[in-house]
């Protein structure tokens, strides 16, 4: 069976988007879309919750996507969740969404390996405790 995983850009301060849903600091550059257009073309289920997906769809050739929102924290809640890929952006926001809102137990991850990109962001992958 193929491993589920989880991408998502977090600020410093652990948010994906502004309480607005601004997403206007996920700045991207060449390095970064050569890492995209890698993982978007390996073969693999890229799942995205409601707002990513609506965000984005206009931007993809066929926009298929599971909608349910918030999508990481009711998989992360039941366990389903195989490697969570965190791209930690050098930002602070002070106030915003977290990928994990609505997790009621605590989680436990195990850093499993990191990416530093030339920008100064880092990719994140963690693996959940057993």
């Amino acid at each position: 069976m193929r491993k589920l995983s989880i991408f998502n850009l977090a600020t410093l301060d652990g948010y994906f988007a502004g309480d607005r849903g601004d997403i206007s600091w996920h700045n991207v550059d060449s390095e970064f879309r050569e890492y995209e257009e890698d993982v978007s073309n390996s073969g693999n289920t890229i799942l995205f919750g409601r707002v990513t997906y609506e965000l984005m769809a206009s931007y993809w050739p066929f926009p298929d996507a599971l909608k349910n929102d918030p999508i990481v924290a009711q998989l992360t809640q039941t366990g389903l969740i195989d490697e969570y890929q965190v791209l930690l952006k050098h930002v602070v926001l002070g106030t915003g969404k977290t990928m994990f809102e609505g997790i009621k137990d605590k989680i436990t991850l195990m850093l499993i390996n990191t990416r530093t990109f030339g920008n100064g962001n880092v990719l994140l992958y963690y693996e959940p405790t057993k």
